[in-house]
């Protein structure tokens, strides 16, 4: 349906089909920027689209936000405002808002100019865009699944963002993550503890002498924070905000720095409190069990040779009778003018 707007820019479209849309990512100023979003496909396996639209010099004094949608929440209607930029001598899009079943989000951008507005959906869902962008978004359009999906169909992983310019290669994983273990920013190494998980991350984006690139990255825990890495300056960002869920891997396009970051979040699974009765970070003393269970101990003579006083059925666990849990990386955090490298372990490897 669409598009709406001007007819300069190159055409920017998705290649595989959207079920589900999943969050968006826009960045604005005076106009609509850029535009960037994730959907899942009809076998549940999430995919991502952009940034498209302006980067470098033209962001200054721009800003991020990101529309996370919620398990039952789905956007049913588009709307903005279309006017004559001066600078490109052609229509663009100025402004921008979004409405979902459950709220309002915008408006984005300026509202100046010829309003338009999509068709109201009320009996399916818009899965996902496509637009004309080169230096700004000139006329965005979108994809409409006439019935939604049910929920139970749905993958329970997404992914949001990406934040930063649009050069570089894309880098993701191969395998669908699970639980993120540790992040490697540069020379500094973050391992989560076992009841620990990352809940949000933020950092900023700026002009180089190249387009844009991912200046500074702060990791935020449910147990604390870590960072910032990097030099800091320009246009600040921030995933948004989970209340039941975790950052469970990451995506990005890079080269030779990371020009922009993206997260595959678990929004949907709630999460459960694994305590052992201390914070990994305060002692690493751990006491596992021949069923694979954990146990705090202050008696390393006595670190395997604790037993439950109810029976129970041996765990497939049992191999892990011995296992010594590694003390954790102290905050080594080593700044850099440009965040230069990023990585999750999971178990499985990045690909290009």
């Amino acid at each position: 349906m669409g598009p709406w707007g001007g007819i300069g820019g190159q055409a920017c479209r998705i290649m595989v089909e959207p079920v589900c849309l999943n969050s968006i990512t826009i960045r604005s100023g005076k106009t609509l920027l850029a535009i960037a979003f994730s959907y899942s496909d009809k076998h549940g396996k999430p995919h991502h689209a952009g940034p498209w639209g302006a980067n470098g010099g033209q962001l200054i004094g721009s800003s991020f936000h990101t529309i996370l949608l919620g398990p039952s929440e789905h956007l049913i209607q588009i709307s903005g405002t279309v006017d004559m930029n001066i600078e490109h001598s052609t229509d663009v899009i100025t402004s921008i808002t979004f409405t979902t079943n459950m709220s309002v989000y915008g408006p984005f951008g300026t509202r100046e100019g010829l309003p338009f507005r999509s068709k109201l959906v009320s009996n399916g869902s818009i899965v996902g865009f496509f637009v004309r962008a080169m230096c700004l978004i000139d006329a965005i359009g979108i994809y409409v699944k006439p019935e939604r999906e049910p929920m139970e169909k749905q993958g329970l992983i997404t992914k949001t963002g990406p934040w930063g310019g649009y050069n570089g290669y894309l880098y993701d994983v191969d395998v669908s993550p699970r639980r993120l273990v540790s992040v490697v920013v540069r020379c500094s190494e973050i391992v989560l503890g076992r009841s620990e998980y990352l809940k949000e991350i933020s950092g900023t984006v700026g002009p180089s002498p190249h387009p844009d690139i991912v200046m500074s990255l702060l990791f935020v825990t449910n147990i604390g924070s870590y960072g910032p890495f990097g030099g800091g300056g320009g246009t600040t960002f921030c995933s948004p905000e989970l209340k039941n869920g975790s950052i469970i891997g990451f995506f990005a396009h890079a080269g030779q720095n990371v020009d922009a970051i993206g997260v595959y979040v678990d929004a949907i699974k709630e999460k459960e409190s694994t305590h052992f009765g201390y914070e990994p970070k305060d002692n690493p003393m751990l006491a596992v069990n021949e069923l694979g269970e954990y146990k705090h101990c202050t008696n390393p003579a006595r670190r395997s040779g604790w037993r439950r006083s109810t029976p129970r059925k041996k765990s497939p666990l049992r191999s892990l009778a011995r296992a010594e849990m590694a003390a954790l990386a102290n905050d080594a955090h080593r700044h850099a003018d440009c965040v230069g490298a990023v990585a999750r372990a999971y178990g499985s490897s990045w690909q290009a």
